[in-house]
Order: C-alpha cells, then structure tokens, then sequence
C-alpha cells in the first residue's frame, strides 16, 4: 500500500518515521509519552514538494523528529476532516500536538533550521511545563465556542444579502472577486447565472458572463492542454498557481455549459469543450472508467513552449478515486453531453457512477475513497451528497429508476447517520473516530447546502416527507451566519432557492424508451431549478395515481410551474415550447 507519497522529485522525507493517522499512532505518542508532529501534505502541492525535499531531507530534521516526536503525516485529499481541523493555514501544515491530539502550535512551510527551532522549543517546553500546558488545555476546552445556534433564514432573503456581498467583492475591470490570489468561485458565478435567469436583471449575466470569459481566456486556462489551474496569483488571471483539480474542473465545466446557454455564448461552449478534452486525457481512466483527483503543480513544465512541453513527461497525476470529485466531474459531464452534443459523454458519464457504486459503496456505510486496488476511508458526508447529487442527474438524464432507488439508500444513510437533530449535517458520521479534534463536531456549509438540494429534488420527485424536512434542517445550522463565509456563501444561497422557490418540473409520462427525445428535449432549457420527472405507467402507476396523472398512453408532458400545472402536452415541439415560455426571465419571451 503507497500510504504515503511524497515528492516526485529525489528526496529523503520517508526516512523519517512516519505513520498514519489513526489509534495506533496516538496510543503509540501516550505511551513513550511524546508529542506529535503532524504533517499534512497534498500531492499536487507545490510548496509540500519543497518541504520534503529542503526540510525533511534534512539530516538534522530526520533525527530530531525520530528522536523526539511521534511523526505522523496525513494527506488532504485522502483525510479532508483531519485537514479541516487541524489546518494551520495552507500547505503544507506543520501542526505540534500533544499525545492525546491536541494543539500546541503550528505553521504552514518551515525551512529546515526553522523547524528545528521549533520543535526543540516545543520538546522543552513538553518536558518541564506539561502540568501548566494540560491544565491550559482544559481551561481551553471548557470555553470552547460550541457550533453556533441554528436559526432559518428568512424566505426569500437569502440570495438579496449574497448578491449584496458578492456586489461590493466584485472586481469591475477583471471580473471575479477580490483581488489576488483570485480563485474562480464557481458557485457565486452559478449564482449569477441563476439570478440573471429568474429576474431577468442584466448585470448578474454581466458579471458572470465577464468572469468566465477572463477566465477562459487568460492565463487560468491551460492553452495547450486544455483545463483550469487551482487558481490565479494576480488579479488579472495571468498567472495561475499551476495545479489542476478534479473538483475545479468539474464545477467551472457545469458553469461554462449554463454561462454557455444562459447568454448564448459559443466562445464558453468552446471553452466548455476544451476542459471535457483534459479531462479525458489526464483524468479518466479508460480502463475502470473512473475520474482521477488532480494533476501535480510544475511551474517549469507549464512554462515550456508547446513544442518542449511535447517532449517532456507531463506533471503527476493522482490515481486515486474521490467519490465526491468523481461524482461531481461524471454530473458535469452528464450535461456536457447534452450541451455539447456529445453523446459519447453520457456513456463515459454513467460508466464511471457505475464503477463509483460497484466498487465504492459499502452498505451501511455509504461511499468511500478507491486507491491501491481498494475502496477505503468511508464515512465523509462530502462523498455521499455529492454521489445523491449525481445519481439524481443521471435519473432525470436517462429515467433508469436505478439511479433513484441508489439515491434514495444514500439519502437515508445521511439522514440516519450525519444528521443533528438541532439542525445541520455534521462532516462524518456519528460514530467516527473520536480521536483528538475529531472528536469535535463540524458541519461544512458547503456539503449541508448540497445535501439540502439533492434532498429537496428528492421530495419533488418522491413526494416523501421527510427528504423535505431533512433538506429544510440541513440550512438550518447556517441560517443566522451564513454571511461569513464570503463568496462561499452563495453555494448556500443557491439551496435555499430550492426551498423558496418552486422548481420548473417537467413530468414526462410514457415509456422510458419512448421518452429519451422528450427528457433530451426538456433538458437543454436552462433553468436553476428544473426538475425532469420520467414516469413509466408499467413502473411508476401508484407515483401517477397520487399525481392525478394519466396511468396510460403517452408520451406526454406535464410543466409545473409558479403555482400551476399544464394540461398534458402530447406533443414534444409543444413541450419545448411551453419549457421557454416558463422559463424566460421576466420581460423576456420565449
């Protein structure tokens, strides 16, 4: 098993006597009764590189550490929640613990004699002051802020207040927000895009449709081999932080692909096709189907001339599996097929959830991690909303009742097993390893959002009670103070349309292989919050009889909408009709 992976580059980091985060390495620490020193690295990260090949190849470094500490090295991507709570602001983390897992100091990058400095202060101050330090400590954990109150944001006052603030962060010459280092913030774009499409206010499609042009057309972009960086490190988007995520790349494709529709946009398509292009170069496994995490950063490779760049071994990339960038980039490209006009797309789309599911899925336990051959690391709520949100897709795409059946067990599982009862969604399940800060509770804003959208699509499509209610609790931790998480706020912003706004829902009734133009058809509309319901009479009679639907013939389409529903429409250019009609924007016709 590759349990760790350092720098690609020569280097003497696995002489220091690493081990993995877990009971073991933390009953080894209370037993030699030894701090820790806590590492934690990613591999597509250019400065941990650094640090294993300057700091911990040092030999004064390597013996130190070895002598004195209990090292124990954790990978982001692999171990998210170990990373959310003992980040000491970047990467790579250089965090001291004590045996039990508590904090005494830390840092982000430490050359050598740095850290050698510190860790002696720290060894010192472990051995003559521990009574005073302990006692610190509970002092610490008795004032301890606990997870703030819940409190429902009022209807409909969510999105003003995130507009208000993405408004003021708006950078009016580059596009973006803030300034340098600049990151994409996919979500606050697809906000926009979202709220240019319901209110038909031209400066959110402005502002989006700025964004992803500068973007798409500077130095964030990979010109050669298609595909965004991480980010840009100069507010004008020319010089990007070379790294290549899964997760950027998916979500700044689904982007693209509704900038693309929402404006008319073909130079956003185009860039749209270049990312599917990288992505199926670099990050898809043709034999298992599945979708890589990242490509390692190189600032010299990514400097060459396209011709030298031919010749050279491309930077490193991450084979492992992350079921939530993996579903994510499989949902993204889902819809590039339709978009796009790739069909081959959805076969490369539903092939990977297939891989997801077969080999990742534990039942019981839920979706995991795929590397070394095997699932591993279960237990992240991230990894199961973003497979319910992808699984959810792929059911409106193809109207398999697989795919919402599978969303179903998944939502049960984050209901039964991540759910507060005083609102929110905690990051891991009740009974995870109550180790050190693990044993503290978290709850991401980010994964509480996307669970309250794939829930509330959830009730549409069921009619299922509890999926409503568990979707209006999974905001419900954010609800008083969702403001401070700045522009990631409007990933909030976006779930709460999805309980304050009714969706644009589409019930196509007939046979399913009888329906694949019509849900093609229903599908290419762009609308934030549409919902395309396939109901087959010879599997889904007792869902068409609840509905006051026809239980026969077909195909046919039922448009609900703002408060009303059509008669049937049996005819597929009057569904698609009807489609831009409701979904217009105010003062714009179809």
């Amino acid at each position: 098993m590759d349990a760790f992976r350092f720098s690609p580059r020569p280097n003497r980091a696995h002489e220091v006597h690493w081990r993995e985060w877990g009971p073991e390495a933390l009953q080894e620490a209370q037993r030699m009764d030894r701090p820790v020193i806590l590492g934690i690295s990613a591999v597509w990260c250019h400065w941990c590189h650094v640090m294993d090949e300057t700091t911990y190849s040092d030999p004064r470094v390597i013996e130190l550490l070895n002598r004195e500490f209990i090292p124990i090295r954790v990978d982001h991507d692999r171990r998210p929640e170990v990373n959310q709570r003992y980040n000491m602001g970047g990467w790579p983390t250089t965090a001291f613990l004590t045996p039990q897992g508590d904090i005494l100091t830390g840092a982000t990058y430490l050359p050598p004699q740095s850290l050698i400095s510190t860790a002696e202060q720290i060894v010192q101050y472990y051995r003559t002051r521990k009574a005073e330090l302990y006692s610190r400590i509970l002092e610490q954990r008795a004032r301890a802020t606990p997870l703030p109150s819940v409190a429902p944001p009022a209807p409909g006052d969510v999105a003003p207040k995130v507009l208000s603030y993405l408004t003021r962060a708006y950078d009016s010459e580059y596009g973006g927000f803030g300034q340098e280092p600049k990151f994409p913030q996919a979500d606050a774009l697809e906000l926009l895009l979202a709220q240019y499409q319901l209110s038909g206010e031209e400066r959110w499609g402005q502002m989006a449709g700025q964004t992803l042009r500068a973007m798409a057309s500077g130095g964030l972009f990979d010109h050669v081999a298609g595909g965004f960086f991480r980010y840009s490190t100069t507010r004008d988007w020319s010089i990007p932080h070379y790294e290549k995520m899964a997760e950027d790349n998916a979500a700044l494709l689904r982007v693209l692909l509704h900038g693309a529709l929402a404006l008319g946009d073909p130079e956003l398509a185009r860039a749209a096709g270049r990312t599917v292009d990288y992505v199926l170069a670099y990050l898809y496994d043709t034999g298992t189907k599945a979708f890589y995490g990242s490509q390692d950063a190189d600032e010299e490779y990514y400097r060459l001339p396209p011709v030298e760049r031919a010749r050279r071994e491309p930077p490193l990339v991450d084979r492992t599996v992350y079921t939530n960038w993996a579903a994510a980039m499989a949902a993204a490209l889902l819809e590039a097929s339709r978009v796009l006009s790739r069909p081959e797309l959805e076969e490369i789309s539903l092939g990977s959830l297939g891989f997801l599911w077969d080999n990742l899925y534990r039942e019981g336990r839920g979706m995991g991690h795929y590397h070394d051959g095997q699932a591993r690391g279960e237990g992240l709520l991230v990894d199961q909303v973003w497979m319910l949100t992808a699984l959810l897709d792929a059911h409106e795409a193809t109207g398999q009742a697989l795919f919402l059946e599978r969303a179903e067990i998944l939502a049960r599982l984050v209901i039964n097993c991540y759910q507060d009862p005083a609102g929110g969604l905690y990051d891991t399940w009740q009974d995870y390893q109550p180790l050190g800060r693990l044993q503290e509770k978290d709850k991401g804003i980010a994964e509480n959002a996307l669970a309250a959208e794939g829930l509330a699509r959830l009730f549409h499509l069921t009619g299922e009670e509890d999926y409503l209610k568990a979707a209006q609790g999974a905001l419900l931790a954010f609800g008083s103070d969702y403001l401070r998480f700045g522009p990631y706020s409007a990933v909030y912003a976006r779930a709460a349309g999805w309980l304050q706004e009714e969706p644009l829902l589409v019930r196509i009734v007939g046979r399913q292989e009888a329906t694949q133009a019509w849900r093609k058809t229903a599908m290419a509309v762009y609308h934030p919050h549409l919902l395309v319901q396939s109901l087959d009479p010879t599997r889904d009679k007792r869902r068409l009889t609840e509905l006051g639907l026809s239980t026969g013939g077909g195909p046919m389409a039922y448009i609900c909408y703002r408060g009303s529903c059509s008669a049937p429409i049996e005819r597929l250019e009057g569904m698609a009709l009807a489609m831009l009609e409701a979904s217009a924007p105010p003062g714009r016709g179809a």
